[in-house]
Protein backbone atom coordinates (compact mmCIF):
# COMPACT_ATOMS: atom_id res chain seq x y z
CA UNK A 1 0.00 0.00 0.00
CA UNK A 2 1.58 3.35 -1.02
CA UNK A 3 2.57 5.77 1.70
CA UNK A 4 0.81 9.08 1.38
CA UNK A 5 2.58 12.10 2.79
CA UNK A 6 0.97 15.44 3.36
CA UNK A 7 2.59 18.80 3.72
CA UNK A 8 0.97 21.33 5.99
CA UNK A 9 0.72 24.85 4.70
CA UNK A 10 3.08 27.16 6.59
CA UNK A 11 1.32 29.19 9.23
CA UNK A 12 1.48 32.95 9.04
CA UNK A 13 3.13 34.58 12.05
CA UNK A 14 0.74 36.71 14.12
CA UNK A 15 0.48 40.33 13.08
CA UNK A 16 2.67 42.68 15.10
CA UNK A 17 2.32 46.46 15.19
CA UNK A 18 5.39 47.70 17.00
CA UNK A 19 4.74 50.38 19.61
CA UNK A 20 7.17 52.82 21.20
CA UNK A 21 6.54 53.67 24.86
CA UNK A 22 6.63 57.16 26.40
CA UNK A 23 6.01 57.85 30.10
CA UNK A 24 5.34 61.00 32.14
CA UNK A 25 5.05 61.66 35.86
CA UNK A 26 2.91 64.58 36.99
CA UNK A 27 1.88 66.26 40.22
CA UNK A 28 -1.03 68.58 41.00
CA UNK A 29 -1.21 71.58 43.34
CA UNK A 30 -2.09 69.43 46.34
CA UNK A 31 0.76 66.97 45.84
CA UNK A 32 -1.22 64.10 44.31
CA UNK A 33 0.83 62.25 41.69
CA UNK A 34 -0.05 60.51 38.42
CA UNK A 35 1.92 58.35 35.98
CA UNK A 36 0.88 58.48 32.30
CA UNK A 37 2.06 56.03 29.64
CA UNK A 38 1.55 56.40 25.89
CA UNK A 39 2.50 53.74 23.36
CA UNK A 40 2.34 54.65 19.67
CA UNK A 41 3.30 52.96 16.41
CA UNK A 42 4.21 53.89 12.83
CA UNK A 43 2.12 55.50 10.09
CA UNK A 44 0.07 53.04 8.00
CA UNK A 45 -1.48 53.85 4.61
CA UNK A 46 -5.25 54.09 4.75
CA UNK A 47 -5.43 52.05 1.54
CA UNK A 48 -3.94 49.07 3.42
CA UNK A 49 -7.36 48.26 4.83
CA UNK A 50 -6.45 44.82 6.19
CA UNK A 51 -3.41 46.12 8.05
CA UNK A 52 -5.43 49.06 9.36
CA UNK A 53 -7.92 46.68 10.97
CA UNK A 54 -5.14 44.43 12.27
CA UNK A 55 -3.30 47.36 13.82
CA UNK A 56 -6.49 48.59 15.48
CA UNK A 57 -7.18 45.15 16.95
CA UNK A 58 -3.53 44.80 18.05
CA UNK A 59 -3.77 47.90 20.28
CA UNK A 60 -6.98 46.59 21.86
CA UNK A 61 -9.76 47.84 19.58
CA UNK A 62 -12.83 45.68 20.13
CA UNK A 63 -15.07 47.08 17.40
CA UNK A 64 -14.35 48.08 13.81
CA UNK A 65 -11.73 50.78 13.32
CA UNK A 66 -13.76 53.96 13.91
CA UNK A 67 -12.20 56.36 11.35
CA UNK A 68 -13.20 54.88 8.00
CA UNK A 69 -14.48 56.85 4.98
CA UNK A 70 -17.33 59.20 5.87
CA UNK A 71 -18.19 62.69 7.01
CA UNK A 72 -15.91 63.75 9.84
CA UNK A 73 -15.55 66.81 12.03
CA UNK A 74 -12.49 68.85 11.00
CA UNK A 75 -12.02 71.84 13.27
CA UNK A 76 -15.77 72.17 13.78
CA UNK A 77 -16.69 71.69 10.12
CA UNK A 78 -18.19 68.49 8.72
CA UNK A 79 -16.20 67.35 5.69
CA UNK A 80 -15.81 64.13 3.71
CA UNK A 81 -12.90 62.00 4.89
CA UNK A 82 -11.48 59.41 2.47
CA UNK A 83 -9.63 56.52 4.11
CA UNK A 84 -7.62 55.58 1.01
CA UNK A 85 -6.12 59.09 0.87
CA UNK A 86 -5.26 59.20 4.59
CA UNK A 87 -2.57 57.77 6.85
CA UNK A 88 -3.05 56.40 10.36
CA UNK A 89 -1.24 55.89 13.63
CA UNK A 90 -2.51 53.71 16.48
CA UNK A 91 -1.61 53.63 20.13
CA UNK A 92 -2.68 53.15 23.74
CA UNK A 93 -2.80 55.31 26.86
CA UNK A 94 -2.86 54.29 30.51
CA UNK A 95 -2.78 56.11 33.84
CA UNK A 96 -1.59 55.07 37.32
CA UNK A 97 -2.13 56.69 40.71
CA UNK A 98 1.27 57.25 42.35
CA UNK A 99 -0.16 58.55 45.65
CA UNK A 100 -1.34 55.18 46.87
CA UNK A 101 -2.32 56.40 50.34
CA UNK A 102 -5.13 58.36 48.69
CA UNK A 103 -7.78 57.40 46.12
CA UNK A 104 -6.82 58.14 42.50
CA UNK A 105 -9.81 60.47 42.09
CA UNK A 106 -8.04 63.10 44.22
CA UNK A 107 -5.60 63.98 41.41
CA UNK A 108 -6.83 67.27 39.89
CA UNK A 109 -10.13 66.53 41.69
CA UNK A 110 -10.84 63.86 39.10
CA UNK A 111 -10.62 66.18 36.08
CA UNK A 112 -7.81 64.35 34.27
CA UNK A 113 -7.23 64.86 30.56
CA UNK A 114 -4.35 63.89 28.27
CA UNK A 115 -4.07 66.16 25.21
CA UNK A 116 -2.62 64.76 21.97
CA UNK A 117 -1.67 66.78 18.91
CA UNK A 118 0.12 66.27 15.58
CA UNK A 119 2.32 69.12 14.33
CA UNK A 120 5.27 70.06 12.16
CA UNK A 121 7.31 73.24 12.65
CA UNK A 122 9.16 75.14 9.96
CA UNK A 123 12.70 76.48 10.35
CA UNK A 124 11.42 79.68 12.02
CA UNK A 125 9.53 77.70 14.62
CA UNK A 126 6.03 78.46 13.35
CA UNK A 127 3.46 75.71 13.16
CA UNK A 128 2.79 74.75 9.56
CA UNK A 129 0.44 71.90 10.30
CA UNK A 130 -1.63 70.91 13.28
CA UNK A 131 -4.70 69.02 14.37
CA UNK A 132 -7.25 71.80 13.90
CA UNK A 133 -8.07 71.24 10.22
CA UNK A 134 -6.44 68.05 8.99
CA UNK A 135 -6.68 65.40 11.69
CA UNK A 136 -9.40 63.14 13.01
CA UNK A 137 -9.08 61.28 16.30
CA UNK A 138 -10.98 58.57 18.15
CA UNK A 139 -10.52 56.66 21.39
CA UNK A 140 -12.35 53.48 22.41
CA UNK A 141 -13.67 53.55 25.96
CA UNK A 142 -15.57 50.69 27.59
CA UNK A 143 -18.81 51.86 26.03
CA UNK A 144 -17.37 52.02 22.51
CA UNK A 145 -15.30 54.30 20.29
CA UNK A 146 -15.77 58.07 20.44
CA UNK A 147 -14.63 60.63 17.89
CA UNK A 148 -13.18 63.48 19.92
CA UNK A 149 -12.59 66.90 18.35
CA UNK A 150 -10.61 68.01 21.41
CA UNK A 151 -7.99 65.29 20.80
CA UNK A 152 -8.06 64.33 24.47
CA UNK A 153 -8.21 61.11 26.46
CA UNK A 154 -10.16 61.40 29.71
CA UNK A 155 -9.62 58.55 32.19
CA UNK A 156 -12.18 57.68 34.84
CA UNK A 157 -9.86 57.15 37.81
CA UNK A 158 -12.10 55.06 40.07
CA UNK A 159 -9.15 52.76 40.85
CA UNK A 160 -5.37 53.12 41.02
CA UNK A 161 -4.92 52.04 37.39
CA UNK A 162 -6.90 52.88 34.25
CA UNK A 163 -6.28 51.58 30.74
CA UNK A 164 -4.75 50.86 28.44
CA UNK A 165 -7.32 52.32 26.05
CA UNK A 166 -6.73 52.24 22.27
CA UNK A 167 -6.71 55.40 20.18
CA UNK A 168 -6.31 56.21 16.50
CA UNK A 169 -5.33 59.41 14.69
CA UNK A 170 -5.60 59.90 10.93
CA UNK A 171 -4.25 62.62 8.66
CA UNK A 172 -6.43 63.44 5.65
CA UNK A 173 -5.36 63.94 2.02
CA UNK A 174 -1.80 62.65 2.36
CA UNK A 175 -1.95 60.55 -0.84
CA UNK A 176 -2.88 62.38 -4.05
CA UNK A 177 -1.99 62.04 -7.76
CA UNK A 178 0.80 64.57 -7.22
CA UNK A 179 2.09 62.67 -4.16
CA UNK A 180 1.39 58.94 -4.65
CA UNK A 181 3.93 58.10 -1.92
CA UNK A 182 2.54 60.69 0.47
CA UNK A 183 3.12 64.40 0.95
CA UNK A 184 6.73 64.98 2.03
CA UNK A 185 5.97 66.99 5.17
CA UNK A 186 4.64 63.82 6.79
CA UNK A 187 8.28 62.93 7.52
CA UNK A 188 8.44 65.92 9.87
CA UNK A 189 5.15 65.45 11.69
CA UNK A 190 5.49 64.54 15.38
CA UNK A 191 2.96 63.53 18.00
CA UNK A 192 2.89 65.91 20.97
CA UNK A 193 1.43 64.92 24.33
CA UNK A 194 0.49 67.26 27.16
CA UNK A 195 0.02 65.12 30.29
CA UNK A 196 -2.14 66.40 33.16
CA UNK A 197 -0.60 68.31 36.05
CA UNK A 198 2.89 69.66 36.61
CA UNK A 199 6.12 68.08 35.34
CA UNK A 200 7.67 66.42 38.42
CA UNK A 201 11.24 66.56 37.12
CA UNK A 202 11.26 70.24 36.08
CA UNK A 203 9.10 71.41 39.00
CA UNK A 204 7.23 73.89 36.85
CA UNK A 205 3.53 74.60 36.46
CA UNK A 206 3.95 75.27 32.77
CA UNK A 207 2.32 72.37 30.97
CA UNK A 208 5.21 70.43 29.48
CA UNK A 209 4.66 69.02 26.00
CA UNK A 210 6.59 65.94 25.00
CA UNK A 211 7.49 65.38 21.35
CA UNK A 212 7.24 61.82 20.02
CA UNK A 213 8.92 61.20 16.68
CA UNK A 214 6.96 59.08 14.20
CA UNK A 215 8.06 56.85 11.34
CA UNK A 216 6.38 55.44 8.23
CA UNK A 217 5.67 51.76 7.62
CA UNK A 218 6.21 52.05 3.86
Amino acid sequence: MPIVTTTEAPTQPPYQYELTSHSFESIDGNGFKMHTNIRVGAWIKGSDTEEIEQAWKSVGGKNSMPLSTGRRNFGGAGMMFMQERATYIFGTASFSNMTTDYPAGNFLNGHVSLKLDLRVYNSEGFTKYQSAGDIVFAVEYTGGAQNDGSFSIRPQMDSNYWGPVPFVMAVSDIFTPNFPDGKPYLDKVSLYATPPGMNMEKKTWKYEETEMKLKKSW
